[in-house]
């Protein structure tokens, strides 16, 4: 099989990935866990050179009256979720799916229940120079949380800044991982 080949196959099995578990997330209550921004599940191929070879859903995961409403994934729909995944890739290559979901004392309290490395960042913090230029300050959350923990967590979460929500964001290796966090999740919240 020629690398073009491989490299196309990869794709499709990350899109699928993607697609699966987002099948899965609308027969439950995944609602309850949506920020008010919506929610993303972005996977991203093996060495990523930007935000195109990450897959996530176009125009995030809303809740629509109680149920996760979406669209097909596709390559190169977030550059949020997307430049989290970029910067964790430069620490961990393992570590290359994400979601977000909602900020609350209970969902970190379930997090670290389920024995997950959990990570707070104070967005307040953030140098001048990170809030100043554009796409900056999500990869600096992303650092500021490998240098609190010498690896790059499971969970990463802050409380808000202005013109910022509060967020908890879910790192893992692949979606089965990550969305099966959200689900245990649910279970404790």
């Amino acid at each position: 099989m020629a690398p073009n080949d491989l490299m196309g196959n990869e794709r499709v099995s990350v899109l699928l990935g993607i697609e699966r578990q987002l099948e899965m997330l609308r027969r439950t209550d995944f609602a309850r866990l949506i920020p008010e921004v919506g929610s993303n599940l972005a996977y991203a191929i093996s060495e990523p050179r930007d935000a195109g070879d990450v897959a996530a859903v176009p125009g995030r995961i809303r809740n629509a009256m109680g149920r996760p409403v979406f669209l097909k994934p596709m390559f190169g729909a977030s550059s949020h979720v997307a430049s989290i995944l970029l910067e964790s890739i430069k620490h961990d290559p393992s570590k290359r799916c994400a979601m977000n979901l909602r900020y609350s004392d209970e969902i970190i309290a379930a997090c670290r229940s389920l024995g997950l490395k959990t990570v707070f960042i104070d967005r307040m913090l953030e140098p001048a120079e990170v809030v100043s230029e554009e796409g900056a300050s999500v990869p600096w959350v992303l650092r500021k949380a490998v240098e609190e923990c010498g690896c790059v967590p499971d969970v990463i979460y802050h409380k808000g800044a202005v013109g910022k929500e509060a967020m908890t964001l879910v790192l893992g290796e692949n979606p089965v991982q990550v969305t099966g966090i959200a689900l245990e999740l649910l279970k404790r919240i």
